[in-house]
């Protein structure tokens, strides 16, 4: 059984889950090419940022939604043969999740908010101090006697805090789970902590949340109650899409790629395991002949074949290879048929990070890097994979097209413009009855927006 299945089947009957089979639409590449560049201005202008998170940033993770045209509820008492089928322990956190906690390191984002209990946010490596999990953690234990958390190697099987017989490392105390069941009230700290950024933000992000539970549908509504930009990053409708500065109906990895590149931050992406090819016909005298000595060391080989890289770039190169633990010993060749071989001696199992640089025709250089967890298997560990069946590195790329594409048929742009002027502009938070132009940065009254920009947009260019 996969993991948001079992979750969902430890909750409590209810029957009010709100509106289900939201349906999916991604806008057009110009306008949110527009409203992303925009997004990133708020980002690098903004104080304090909060980010909210809801269950639409995992499905790259191989989660299920709930309330998704595949969602869990969605399809409740129907096949769920659709539904992703990944555990919570397999699961790794996607292009979204780091580049959320690369945000967090850059201190571009103060505050991180998720209704979501997969602790994905968690292995992404954002902070526990700048973290409210507000329906709890399955990857948590709670410690009733001292009010202390303790982080657990696997998820819980419980729900609603009971106890789940593991103690705690401080008071020796018994742990509970830390995970809401629907009438739970929510962690008291997680919750203040969610309210008083939210009240002190002056940008409030929300990612991959249909804004239908109490009391997390209203954290953006505090924002804006004190002037705050709210920006909505989810494909489907949300139930407060009237209350948004902005609205983006795209796909949350490749919208944060995106925000990241206009950024000019570093993009990262995990290797999901499925696609790694594993052999243990790795023979060990090939490091020796490389200078590796060391009698206690175990030895890895992966291979990353790069010649079928999407969108079929002019070149792509690798940049910088790195591991953790830093003491190993690594070397690396790079080929003429696109083959990266990477040797590494190292007495513990490693991890390896490889930055490529991407080179396009007419357009900037695309940098972002690929991290992969070795397997261990007698010894000598050979692991492959090809880049292109890595299925985030498309999002990235698509990403990178999103920030640095000039290129608009003017044919579409013209049916854009007359066919859906609204999503050319976003709220003014200075005045209500206007919005801001997204071409031109000008504020224009809210019904003679179609005026405005077949006036100084469309005529004024063709």
């Amino acid at each position: 059984m996969n993991g948001a299945t079992e979750y969902a089947q430890l909750l409590s009957p209810c029957k009010h889950k709100g509106k289900l089979n939201l349906k999916e639409k991604e806008e057009s590449a110009v306008t949110l090419s527009l409203k992303l560049r925009k997004l990133a201005t708020l980002l690098r202008e903004s104080g304090h940022t909060v980010v909210h998170t809801g269950a639409g940033i995992s499905t790259k993770a191989g989660i299920a939604d709930f309330r998704g045209p595949c969602g869990l509820w969605t399809l409740e008492g129907r096949n769920q043969s659709e539904t992703c089928s990944i555990s919570f322990e397999d699961a790794l956190p996607t292009v979204a999740h780091l580049g959320i906690s690369q945000l967090c390191k850059e201190k571009l984002v103060q505050f991180v908010v998720t209704q979501n209990v997969d602790g994905i946010h968690r292995k992404s490596g954002v902070p526990e101090e700048l973290l409210a999990e507000v329906h709890g953690c399955l990857f948590v234990g709670y410690c009733k006697n001292c009010n202390r958390k303790q982080v657990l190697d696997k998820p819980t099987k419980s729900v609603g805090f009971k106890d789940i017989h593991v103690p705690c490392s401080s008071c020796n105390g018994s742990l509970c789970d830390f995970v809401l069941d629907w009438y739970d009230e929510l962690p008291k700290l997680d919750l203040e902590n969610a309210i008083t950024h939210s009240k002190k933000a002056d940008l409030h992000i929300v990612i991959g949340s249909s804004l239908q539970m109490l009391p997390c549908k209203n954290f953006c509504l505090m924002s804006s109650a004190k002037g705050a930009n709210v920006v909505i990053i989810n494909l489907s409708e949300t139930s407060q899409d009237s209350k948004a500065t902005m609205l983006i109906r795209g796909d949350s990895d490749r919208c944060i790629s995106a925000i990241l590149f206009l950024l000019q931050l570093p993009v990262v992406l995990w290797v999901p395991k499925e696609v790694v090819q594993v052999s243990n016909s790795l023979d060990a005298r090939k490091f020796k002949d490389r200078n590796y000595s060391a009698d206690n060391n175990m030895y890895w080989q992966l291979v990353v074949d790069c010649s079928a890289f999407p969108r079929s770039p002019h070149r792509i190169l690798p940049d910088r290879v790195e591991t953790h633990p830093l003491d190993c010993s690594v070397d690396w060749t790079w080929d003429e048929r696109c083959l990266l071989e990477i040797w590494i001696s190292s007495p513990w199992i490693p991890t390896v990070s490889v930055t490529f640089q991407v080179f396009f025709p007419e357009m900037p250089c695309c940098s972002f890097s690929v991290k992969h967890s070795f397997s261990y298997m007698n010894n000598c560990v050979y692991e492959s994979f090809r880049l292109s069946n890595v299925s985030s590195l498309t999002d990235v790329v698509e990403g990178f097209y999103l920030a640095h594409s000039q290129c608009i048929d003017p044919k579409e742009m013209r049916q854009l413009l007359c066919s859906n002027p609204e999503s050319f502009f976003y709220k003014s938070t200075a005045h209500k009855r206007y919005q801001i132009c997204l071409l031109c940065e000008r504020e224009v009254y809210c019904t003679s927006r179609k005026r405005h920009l077949m006036r100084k947009h469309y005529y004024k260019k063709h």
